[in-house]
């Protein structure tokens, strides 16, 4: 963004009164072609690599019914591989005894040793048929 103008301002001060003005010279107006491309394309890129995980990962969260917070976090800080972290650490499921984070596959929980599956209701919570 500061490329442009800087080459505005060298150009200013080459032009002398004698001379042409040198912004008429066409390798000069070659030269701001090409950092004007250079600077759309780096503009470009940050809004692939920062704009566009931000909104997928606002969208993911509120989705998973999440609070968009820590998913803009880390896909803000992190761009696509923050993404991915948001999304791995929502994968793993949480024991209902001790409330540690096991992995989703598991049966038992490493620390308490209980059954990870969900705890049924009582019977008397149960609809009957």
């Amino acid at each position: 963004m500061v490329g442009p103008l800087l080459a505005g301002v060298v150009i200013s001060l080459l032009a002398a009164p004698g001379r042409p003005h040198p912004a008429s010279e066409p390798e000069t107006a070659a030269a701001g072609v090409l950092l004007l491309w250079l600077c759309l394309s780096a503009a470009f890129g940050l809004l692939l690599f920062w704009g566009l995980p931000v909104a997928v990962a606002a969208f993911v969260a509120q989705g998973r019914g999440h609070h968009p917070a820590s998913a803009l976090l880390w896909a803000g800080m992190l761009g696509w591989i923050g993404l991915l972290v948001f999304l791995y650490r929502g994968a793993a499921k949480r024991c209902p005894h001790c409330h540690t984070r096991v992995v989703a596959e598991t049966a038992l929980c490493y620390w308490c040793g209980s059954d990870t599956l969900p705890v049924p209701l009582p019977e008397f919570l149960q609809r009957r048929p």
